[in-house]
């Protein structure tokens, strides 16, 4: 991937392009230049080409540009393919051809030599290509062989403004078509789109006789890019024939994946072609997509058509990929049905279909599907067939003219072309017809470097009618006599049914719109939902009559009846519809942001003054104060939470540019440095300076970002800020219990620029100024690619431990980063350090030796083995580390873990004294200090985890901390073994479960009794962190819960999911094993109250988060069934039991006999926030039942914000993510 924008170090043009010409030398020098021309569109053997995606690509953030290009394609234009367009740009204003070679755009009207001999170079300088098309196709051959030629022999012979990246250029339709004739050649489609329409399968009497087609036009033709709207047209409201014709946007619009061939050597008028001469036409070949409003269609198509159902619009892709790029990939046609014979112009001997790989996604903003995989080998009709039928009566030729295929489908449903044949004309679940504001991809790709790109489109909706169409829909549920633009519609299902349909008038309209919801009559279950909109338009009785609108809209609730009684229980009196919404999906605690980093500016660092109060406050932790916006702000905030948080974590995609980190303005950059004040760091770390930056090291820097990414910065930090952040990252690890940097031995000048970034952006992280840790985001998607370069250029730096610690620190502070896109990748790319270690040997203890100084030892020696025992146990820690962060990331996301406790073999951690010793002689002292006995080697990892009491039993010391982290984590696996087998057992019939319960059961009480005798263990011990007794509270916990059942009920799902596993957690609730999940999830919070202030973040705020849903639904689904059962749920009638209290005797008698009402220590709020523990009557005395589940919330979200000293604003984006969707929670009606 290349760079046009300029960064420090490379600040012309000419210099940009210098650099893409050599990195374009150096990926292609190895190409055979010495190879016959005719072999030029293999690939030799031994051709090697960096075909690595676009490092910032995201195809869900697509715009609608006509002409844009999506990254993530250069895989498609290799040195075989090289294909034409047109195409402009700030350079090169002029739409004029180019071709493409990766993700460079070459415009080949600077390029002299390729039409020497040839033609003038006139014909690239066209707006379009048909004077180039027009020409004999041995020049097109010779065109394309001379641009290889020029790449594979040296491109700095290019023109250095010929090139160009991919993202600054807009391309355009490449040819001027006069005619467009639209086939149908696919037996599977005719077949499929028979049973839609007619519901039989069959084809019409021609179609094995003779290509059938029909007359498109020109005038709708696009490029990719353009945005689709949905047309105006007459259609049936319902069934064909038995339901009235309505007029207004189609309701049915479709998409269609062809393949199209541009005609390049005309064909006069009466001149006949035949099949096997009419490749000599052929210019190139496209994607089309043909839209389709199927609703339209199908009405006019009686018995003439289409016309305006078809006439929409028609999408090309903006590269014309060459006839002679393809050949490799011909294939023999499907056989001919027997019996029916070949005409001779249609015979062409044996017929050839290009064998091309293409697929269908559909994106919008909650998700992306792929609708589509199919192969154009399954076209019955070949092109050149195509274009011979379209000559026999005579029909003339025109250059540009395009041809297409039709609907290109297979035989599986997966392979259908269209969603008419996908959705059955829309009858077929799980989807119908395209929603307002899905974006459809196509690509194709062949093999070898050869594809076609992409052609992509968003479908509009059409807005004029939207809102007329909505209220004429809604008025015929209400009366008559009410004012103009009020709309009431009567409901008998309670209040949420209402509140969708409200919720729905608003997304469908742009006004201003006033909703509530009332009862009926007291005491009755009937509700009425009245809507009032400012300036609605008037409505004229007869304007659309008959329009359905959305009467096809069932008005029902979509949630089911245990959501609407037990997490929104029905109340008497009235309701707003701001304050009832469905619940956020509660699985998602990540958000989305927008990176651009040509809007960032890093001159800003450098003012602290400019580091205003606006600049420092971020919505996403932002609190409404003033008393008479309480009411209003909530409501917001509820809407908000919907709008972020759908049921699917899938689908979720929260608003770009919400973060967190915003607080203080007395961040230092050239002075005062990195202020304390803005740091997220314990309160431990002092200000150390532990490394020094070189100017050569900040230009280093500048190289890989310049060379790996397309990343275009106006500015770049200073070096101060860059030294400041590594000693924030290297300050933080220090003081970690898996710390695995050694800060002595470490020498800037002597490590890897990429670990230099990766501890900038690590460093970004504990800074509460959102330039600061945006820059490290971004810094982060340069690390990532950076390193893999690396791996990929030279194996054996998989075996160098700065190398495995960049993509362990990436991986690591990216799990945790709170960005749903860093997160998915990030969770991703574990896999790869943990085989490079697994592959190293770093798991077995032969890589380990003891180096023991002595105190006659000479200096020189002396620096020998402390580098080497220090490099030693900078690799055990760091597998130690990799260990833990596995484990983890188990437990937060419920997955299978990459590591195994049974591999570690290699010897426990040496104490920190050793660890931290500043220099060989300190190390020493501290070695002798320790006096180990004489011949006693420590132990592996995996004995003090068959046998923890062997800690207590070892002669020489040890990091005892990060000894029994490890063995908490490594009882963690065990507990997620025991979780899984439970999800089997109870999917088992009931013999299986008769006979495995007990075996079951017994390694219940096993683990239950390991767990607690190693928290006794460990809290006698004084200085043990206590984040280690918080994992094994969390442990316990989870032994008892399953929290994939707590999610799938509290709505991660969907409605239909949480339905079925509603009556398994009713069953917990009643159970002395929720009982006692409740006690330990409360344990929890007691320890998260205790934590270092900054270190409850990444797992630890996870954990927290689960544990309050365990407390939140065990109180919902408690009080849901009291209500139900008419049980009184007085929290004053029975003792009450703190469950984030000490041990007791009421809290026995709770777990083992469930006597009392559970609940929590009301929380005070932390400084400076100004969000409110909601007071009710049980907890005016600094104690609430779990049934007031607006407490139990806020509790949670108060204990998060209270670990940071600036609450308010300056919270790391996962704690304030999890912060902000725990007030969500809280605000839903109990």
């Amino acid at each position: 991937m290349f760079i046009l924008g300029h960064f420090e170090g490379i600040h012309s043009k000419t210099r940009a392009s210098e650099a893409i010409l050599g990195y374009m030398w150096r990926a292609i020098r190895t190409f055979d230049d010495t190879k016959p021309s005719a072999d030029i569109d293999r690939c030799p053997q031994g051709w090697k080409v960096d075909l690595h995606q676009h490092a910032y690509s995201d195809r869900i953030a697509m715009k609608s540009t006509p002409g844009a290009c999506l990254p993530g394609y250069a895989s498609h234009f290799g040195i075989a393919n090289i294909p034409f367009g047109i195409a402009s740009s700030p350079l090169h204003p002029q739409p004029q051809c180019v071709s493409r070679f990766e993700d460079n755009v070459i415009f080949l009207a600077d390029i002299q030599s390729l039409v020497d001999g040839l033609c003038s170079t006139v014909v690239f300088s066209q707006p379009t290509l048909n004077d180039f098309a027009a020409l004999p196709r041995k020049i097109h051959q010779e065109v394309r062989r001379r641009i290889q030629q020029l790449l594979a022999q040296d491109p700095s012979q290019l023109p250095v403004n010929a090139l160009e990246h991919i993202s600054a250029v807009q391309m355009a339709l490449p040819v001027r078509s006069g005619d467009f004739t639209d086939f149908s050649c696919s037996a599977d489609h005719v077949l499929n789109a028979s049973e839609a329409m007619t519901g039989s399968r069959s084809h019409p009497p021609s179609f094995y006789h003779q290509p059938v087609g029909y007359a498109g036009r020109c005038s709708s033709l696009d490029i990719s890019g353009s945005a689709q709207e949905r047309p105006l047209g007459q259609f049936w409201a319902g069934k064909p024939g038995n339901s009235e014709i309505v007029f207004g946007p189609s309701r049915c619009m479709d998409y269609e994946l062809e393949v199209g061939a541009l005609v390049g050597k005309p064909l006069g008028r009466r001149e006949r072609l035949l099949a096997k001469d009419a490749a000599e036409h052929i210019f190139g070949f496209v994607l089309v997509n043909d839209w389709s409003a199927r609703d339209i269609q199908g009405f006019e198509m009686s018995p003439l058509g289409p016309l305006n159902g078809k006439n929409l619009g028609t999408s090309v892709s903006p590269w014309v990929i060459m006839p002679d790029a393809l050949i490799p990939f011909n294939t023999a046609a499907m056989p001919r049905k027997a019996g029916v014979p070949v005409r001779a112009y249609l015979d062409g001997g044996q017929p050839r279909i290009i064998q091309l790989q293409v697929h269908i996604a559909l994106t919008s903003e909650e998700a992306t599907e792929t609708v589509c995989r199919s192969n154009t080998a399954y076209m019955y009709w070949s092109l050149e067939q195509c274009m011979a039928q379209q000559a026999l009566a005579g029909c003339g030729l025109q250059t540009g003219d395009l041809i297409a295929t039709g609907t290109v489908s297979g035989p599986d449903e997966e392979e259908h072309g269209c969603l008419m044949e996908y959705m059955k004309a829309g009858t077929t679940p799980p989807r119908g017809y395209l929603d307002d504001g899905e974006t459809i991809v196509l690509d194709g790709y062949c093999g070898e470097g050869v594809g076609f790109g992409e052609c992509f489109h968003p479908n509009r909706r059409h807005y004029d009618h939207r809102l007329r169409r909505t209220l004429k829909a809604l008025r015929r549920h209400t009366e008559p006599c009410l004012p103009k633009g009020c709309i009431r519609v009567p409901f008998a299902k309670g209040p949420m049914s209402a509140q969708i349909i409200l919720y729905a008038i608003k997304k469908l309209t742009t006004t201003n719109v006033h909703t509530s919801v009332r009862c009926v009559a007291k005491g009755s279950t009937e509700y009425a939902a009245a809507a009032e909109f400012e300036n609605a338009p008037a409505i004229n009785n007869n304007d659309f009559s008959g329009d359905a609108g959305i009467d096809c809209m069932t008005f029902e609730s979509t949630f089911p009846e245990f959501f609407e009684q037990v997490m929104i229980p029905l109340e008497s009196g009235s309701s707003t519809f701001d304050n009832v919404v469905r619940p956020p999906d509660v699985s998602n605690f990540t958000q989305d942001f927008s990176f651009n980093a040509s809007e960032f500016d890093f001159s800003l660092l450098e003012d602290p003054a400019a580091w205003t109060e606006t600049q420092l406050q971020h919505p996403l932790n932002k609190q409404t104060t003033t008393s008479a916006e309480v009411s209003r702000s909530m409501a917001e905030s509820r809407s908000e939470a919907l709008k972020r948080s759908p049921w699917s974590w899938n689908h979720w995609v929260p608003p770009s540019g919400v973060g967190a980190f915003a607080e203080h303005n007395e961040l230092n950059v050239d002075e005062d440095r990195v202020n304390a004040a803005n740091r997220l760091t314990t309160p431990r770390s002092g200000q150390v300076s532990y490394c020094s930056l070189e100017q050569s090291n900040r230009d280093q820097m500048i190289r890989i970002i310049t060379k790996c990414t397309a990343l275009s910065m106006p500015s770049f930090p200073t070096l101060q800020l860059l030294e400041d952040l590594i000693n924030v990252c290297l300050l933080e690890d220090s003081h970690a219990i898996d710390s695995h940097i050694h800060i002595p031995t470490l020498d800037t000048q002597n490590t890897r620029t990429e670990l230099l970034l990766a501890m900038v952006a690590r460093g970004a992280a504990f800074i509460s100024f959102p330039p600061i840790w945006k820059m490290g985001m971004m810094l982060q998607d340069v690390v990532r690619y950076a390193i893999g370069e690396e791996f990929e250029k030279d194996n054996s730096v998989t075996r160098e431990l700065q190398a495995v610690q960049v993509s362990l620190m990436w991986v690591t502070t990216g799990v945790w980063s709170g960005f749903r896109r860093t997160v998915e990748i990030s969770a991703s790319f574990l896999q790869p350090p943990v085989t490079m270690l697994g592959w190293s040997n770093a798991f077995s203890r032969s890589q380990y030796s003891d180096i023991l100084p002595t105190p006659e030892d000479s200096s020189e020696v002396l620096d020998q083995k402390w580098l080497a025992w220090s490099e030693q146990e900078a690799r055990k820690r760091l597998v130690f580390h990799t260990f833990l962060h596995d484990s983890q990331v188990m437990l937060v996301h419920m997955r299978p873990p990459l590591i195994s406790p049974a591999q570690m073999h290699l010897p426990i951690p040496a104490s920190r004294d050793l660890w931290l010793a500043s220099n060989a002689h300190a190390w020493r002292s501290a070695f002798l200090a320790e006096t180990p006995a004489e011949g006693k080697t420590m132990p592996s990892t995996i004995n003090i985890f068959s046998d923890p009491e062997l800690l207590s039993r070892l002669e020489r010391p040890t990091d005892k901390s990060l000894c029994y982290m490890l063995i908490v984590h490594s009882m963690a696996h065990e507990v997620f073994e025991y979780r899984q087998q439970a999800q089997m057992l109870q999917h088992a019939g009931k013999r299986r479960q008769r006979d495995k319960g007990l075996s079951h059961m017994s390694k219940l009480r096993d683990l239950y009794d390991d767990l607690t005798t190693l928290l006794t263990s460990v809290e006698t011990d004084s200085s043990s962190p206590t984040e280690i007794s918080f994992v094994l509270e969390f442990l316990m916990m989870l032994l008892h819960v399953s929290l994939d059942d707590i999610q799938v009920f509290a709505g991660r799902s969907g409605e239909d999911e949480a339905r079925k596993v509603y009556p398994q957690v009713r069953t917990w609730t009643q159970d002395a094993e929720s009982r006692r999940a409740i006690r330990h999830a409360g344990q929890v919070f007691q320890y998260a109250k205790k934590f270092e202030k900054t270190r409850l973040r990444d797992f630890y705020a996870v954990a927290l988060y689960h544990s309050t849903l365990v407390l939140w639904v065990w109180g919902m689904v408690t009080s849901g069934i009291s209500r139900q059962s008419g049980v009184s749920e007085s929290s004053k009638a029975q003792a009450r039991v703190l469950l984030d209290g000490p041990e007791s005797r009421s809290t026995k008698a709770f777990v083992q006999l469930g006597h009392g009402t559970p609940g929590l220590e009301v929380t005070p709020n932390p400084p400076n926030d100004t969000s409110a523990i909601p007071r009710t009557n049980d907890n005016v005395e600094g104690f609430y039942s779990l049934s007031n589940s607006g407490c139990v919330m806020a509790t949670a979200a108060a204990v998060l914000r209270g670990n940071f000293p600036h609450p308010k604003g300056g919270l790391p984006p996962l704690v304030g993510n999890l912060a902000s969707l725990l007030d969500d929670l809280g605000t839903l009606p109990t």
